[in-house]
């Protein structure tokens, strides 16, 4: 116990492969951290927020993403996280297994254990890139070329069959929105 105290008062440096920091922010990390799994009472929102604003406190040190990438288990997580890296880019089955260093064909077996698709993480990360871009003014031909679409039409295409209606369409709908919460204040 009293070593704990002088880790939790002490503003001393430690050197740890991968992060820089003090031990004071280690303690409380830590501290936060047990506190949050011992309390069963909490909304599990409340946990989540909590557990990630710890984990942002390292986020900038080099080394940390790496490291919190291995300890993912989940391959569609991993998948989901190489693709958000670089959503404009025209992603393969290929690309993906050379980045976790496995074949294609189990990737698609870890996928499927998963019960999900490669074609389905790929989608749903650039539907919802396209719907994040919707909002920022870009021109439909812009989002689609940020979303990893060299054809224009064919993004308008998949955006209606997975939105239910036209890119121009969600902006006219967003922009209608925007307009009348500033005409109620």
């Amino acid at each position: 116990m009293e070593s704990a105290d002088r880790i939790q008062h002490s503003d001393s440096a430690v050197s740890v492969p991968f992060i820089k920091t003090t031990f004071s922010h280690i303690a409380l990390l830590h501290n936060v951290m047990q506190n949050l799994s011992l309390q069963k009472t909490l909304p599990q929102q409340f946990s989540e927020q909590m557990f990630f604003a710890c984990l942002s406190i390292f986020s900038t040190h080099r080394g940390f993403m790496f490291l919190l990438f291995r300890c993912i288990n989940s391959v569609a997580l991993k998948v989901r996280y190489i693709i958000c890296s670089s959503p404009s880019r025209a992603w393969r089955v290929k690309d993906i297994s050379n980045s976790l260093y496995m074949s294609e064909s189990l990737l698609k077996r870890k996928l499927q254990e998963e019960k999900v698709s490669f074609s389905q993480i790929l989608l749903d990360i650039r539907m919802h890139n396209a719907r994040q871009l919707i909002s920022s003014k870009l021109s439909v031909n812009q989002i689609a070329i940020r979303c990893g679409y060299a054809s224009t039409p064919y993004f308008i295409s998949v955006f209606r069959e997975y939105f239910g209606i036209t890119p121009h369409q969600m902006m006219i709908n967003q922009s209608g929105f925007i307009e009348s919460r500033i005409a109620i204040k």
